[in-house]
């Protein structure tokens, strides 16, 4: 909104800013949409490296998700997500890297135990795939930075994009209906 008013201002003009909007697809690891398959959305936020970004996520899409967090361990309290565990938006978190020990006792003292731990990222995705269901939304939202088991946040969100990309159908699926990709 702030870009369409300053181009506005400056006298672009009505209908180039609203080519321009329609055409912009978002910035790569935020709130960056991957793909969709049997009905699952999957979306890679890896720029999210603390928990008030995940926060955001969250409301940008709404639930049931089942994120994706962890990371390297800075001692930030997880706090905010406490509302997001309690109201169902999130049906169910993957925990990875150095903080997956303190991000599954917060969300047990908030009442929240539907968390599985994985070791790597792809066996996160693994999990998350086998346990989602149409409708839902695979959120890659770690709320810490990433240098516990990548070089940078852009490794972590490449290799997640890759891990998704290299999803099956479900069985019992041919893989003709229900792929949607970033592009689509």
């Amino acid at each position: 909104m702030a870009a369409a008013a300053a181009a506005s201002a400056l006298g672009v003009p009505p209908a180039a800013i609203r080519r321009a909007v329609e055409a912009f697809t978002g910035v790569e690891h935020r709130l960056e949409f991957v793909r969709e398959l049997d009905g699952v959305r999957f979306y890679n936020d890896s720029k999210a490296t603390n928990p008030e970004a995940v926060v955001r996520a969250l409301e940008a899409l709404g639930g049931p998700v089942i994120l994706l967090a962890g990371g390297l361990e800075r001692g930030e309290s997880f706090a905010p997500l406490r509302p997001f565990w309690q109201d169902g938006t999130i049906r169910r978190m993957i925990v990875f890297g150095e903080t997956a020990g303190r991000l599954r006792k917060e969300a047990a003292e908030s009442g929240f135990f539907a968390v599985a731990p994985a070791s790597t990222l792809e066996e996160a995705v693994a999990i998350a795939w086998r346990e989602a269901r149409p409708g839902e939304t695979v959120l890659l939202s770690p709320g810490c930075a990433s240098w516990d088991q990548f070089r940078s946040f852009e490794e972590r969100g490449r290799r997640f994009k890759a891990a998704v990309w290299a999803l099956r159908p479900k069985e019992g699926d041919d893989g003709t209906e229900g792929v949607r990709d970033a592009g689509a």
